[in-house]
């Protein structure tokens, strides 16, 4: 998964990373906290807790490792649609595992959704139909699809593109 995925990375953090061969999220996860802090600067402990899902707010220290990576994911998507202006009618769920193989749940929403907490509700709901493996899961992500402007809302552009937010080490 791409560093662009990665909504709260800075432009100048993401070329500063690419000098030093880091091209991936996965790859940004294995950087030491030392290095971390040297390329990331004071943002260097929070990146690596969103790349790793392991971000510790209280609001997300409910449930395990997968649904706090999980509700991360949400939170991050929610605000790229409430940015955009537009609702998901759609989310699909991926989960990456190390032996190579990407499993991907779906569903569709009743109404346009884009607030956190509709999208953690489906996307947890989507997690809870994955089969358990024995491959640990080394990175997911979520898409919003099916976007929509919302009622009462004016349309910047003509059709809006799907969100998505990907997460590398789990």
């Amino acid at each position: 998964v791409s560093l662009e995925e990665l909504d709260e990375l800075r432009s100048g953090q993401a070329a500063a990373l690419r000098q030093r061969g880091i091209r991936t999220l996965g790859d940004l996860s294995e950087l030491k906290p030392r290095e971390a802090r040297s390329v990331l600067g004071p943002d260097a402990l929070k990146l690596m807790s969103l790349v790793r899902g392991a971000d510790r707010r209280e609001d997300r220290m409910r449930g395990g490792r997968m649904e706090r990576a999980v509700s991360s994911l949400c939170r991050r998507a929610a605000k790229r649609l409430s940015e955009g202006r537009v609702g998901a009618r759609g989310l699909e769920l991926c989960l990456y595992y190390r032996d190579g193989v990407s499993l991907e749940r779906y569903t569709i929403m009743p109404l346009p959704a884009r607030v956190f907490e509709d999208l953690e509700s489906s996307a947890l709901g989507l997690l809870r139909l994955f089969p358990t493996r024995r491959e640990p899961v080394v990175g997911l992500s979520l898409t919003a699809t099916g976007l929509s402007h919302l009622p009462g809302q004016l349309p910047f552009n003509a059709r809006p593109r799907d969100v998505r937010v990907s997460s590398g080490r789990i």
